[in-house]
């Protein structure tokens, strides 16, 4: 053992196998070993060392800098951190945060966390990812606030885009705050601000079809339908446009009923119109167990003509009035009826409550008629076979119980 009241100088190596211990309070006494104070001593290759610029103790406010000697906090390290075994933990309620707002990164373009295992992503910047976006949370109910992906600001400006679709920092489609939708732009600049709950472009800045708020859809091209189209409204085309088929063909188009029945048919191949037929054989046709043409006259008071065709008769009548009250054509026969539906000769007009007037009149006010026959009963059989007859070639009957002033009167000038 050494033990002395004075100093003690040591001009070799100063080796202990045992414990150095006494005490550095009295006065006068200390121990220094010529390190710089908050130097972090180690023992080095040759003895023991120190690096204040790399291993740092600051007494004064408890923290230790590593690869600096003024560090700024409890643990402060200048240079990367690896940590090869384990887990860094966080205490509740504490934070990672970066020294400056925006001005640190989570990884790098080169080295990507695999998971990020998070219950909010809050950025007030963009969110941007190389690679595909995957949502695969599943709504706990119908709720828009239970959406897999939910974009709720509190205030935005109108016709602001709430998301947007776009290549190379110009925009494609997109939603606003009034949810309503364009697709198809293509342009140097955003799409235009848009009130129409749906806009369609041509791929370019040119609007071609749209629904408004009235629940009309407008179109500036072509509809092409491999189905139906159903529509709760009008169906308005432009001045100049047409409703043309893909093809001509016989029922190339139709209007059809509620039970998909076509009952007005166009056939484009030979111009010609059906109504109760999608073969039409003249231009218009319509095809009934009952059929009816309908003539209306909008003039006040004025009578509608009604042409209705049923079992090989063709009836006029006034529409409304009593039923064959114009014109019969037997069908069946070849027979003319006025006034009869049942005619029993090729042309025969019947009227049994006339009371005065002219049953059937044939009569020209014509001022240059000079030759012919104002009417003509003409019996010309063919053949060379002379024909007996016994019947009348022209027979005036009044019955049993008609008294007719005269049997047949024929007048010159009117009298």
């Amino acid at each position: 053992a050494i033990s002395s009241a004075d100093d003690l100088y040591v001009s070799g190596d100063f080796e202990v196998d045992g414990t150095i211990y006494g005490s550095l309070s009295t006065a006068g006494g200390s121990f220094d070993p010529g390190f710089t104070p908050g130097a972090v001593i180690y023992q080095g290759a040759s003895g023991i060392a120190q690096d204040p610029t790399k291993f740092f103790w600051d007494a004064t406010n408890n923290r230790l800098g590593i690869g600096t000697s003024t560090p700024q906090d409890t643990l402060h390290v200048v240079g990367t951190t690896f940590l090869s075994d384990g887990n860094i933990k966080i205490g509740n309620t504490y934070s990672v945060t970066p020294d400056t707002n925006l001005g640190s990164d989570l990884g790098s373009a080169d080295l990507r966390f695999n998971n990020l295992y998070v219950g909010n992503i809050n950025s007030n910047s963009a969110l941007s990812t190389l690679g595909q976006a995957q949502f695969t949370y599943d709504p706990a109910n119908t709720t828009y606030t239970e959406s897999s992906v939910l974009i709720n600001p509190t205030a935005p400006e109108t016709n602001e885009w709430m998301f947007a679709t776009g290549i190379a920092g110009y925009q494609r489609s997109g939603i606003d705050e009034d949810g309503d939708m364009v697709l198809g732009y293509e342009g140097d600049v955003s799409a235009p601000a848009n009130d129409y709950p749906l806009a369609i472009y041509n791929h370019g800045t040119t609007r071609i079809a749209y629904f408004d708020t009235d629940g009309n859809l407008n179109i500036g091209g072509t509809i092409i339908s491999g189905g139906g189209i159903t529509a709760s409204g009008d169906l308005t085309i432009s001045a100049g446009y047409s409703i043309v088929p893909s093809a001509d063909q016989v029922n190339a188009i139709s209007i059809g009923n509620a039970a998909s029945e076509d009952f007005v048919s166009f056939d484009t191949t030979n111009s010609r119109v059906g109504i109760g037929t999608t073969t039409p054989n003249s231009q218009l046709e319509i095809a009934a167990t009952t059929a009816t043409f309908r003539i209306a006259d909008t003039t006040t008071d004025a009578k509608d003509l009604l042409m209705t065709v049923d079992t090989n008769l063709v009836q006029f009548e006034e529409a409304g009035g009593s039923a064959n009250d114009l014109l019969v054509l037997d069908l069946a026969n070849a027979r003319i009826g006025v006034g009869t539906t049942t005619p029993t000769a090729t042309y025969q007009v019947a009227n049994n409550s006339i009371s005065t007037g002219i049953l059937s009149a044939f009569t020209s006010t014509s001022t240059t008629y000079s030759t012919g026959n104002l009417m003509s009963l003409d019996w010309s059989p063919t053949g060379s076979t002379e024909i007996f007859a016994t019947g009348d070639l022209f027979k005036i009957n009044v019955g049993q119980y008609g008294n007719a002033g005269n049997i047949f009167n024929l007048l010159d000038n009117g009298s």
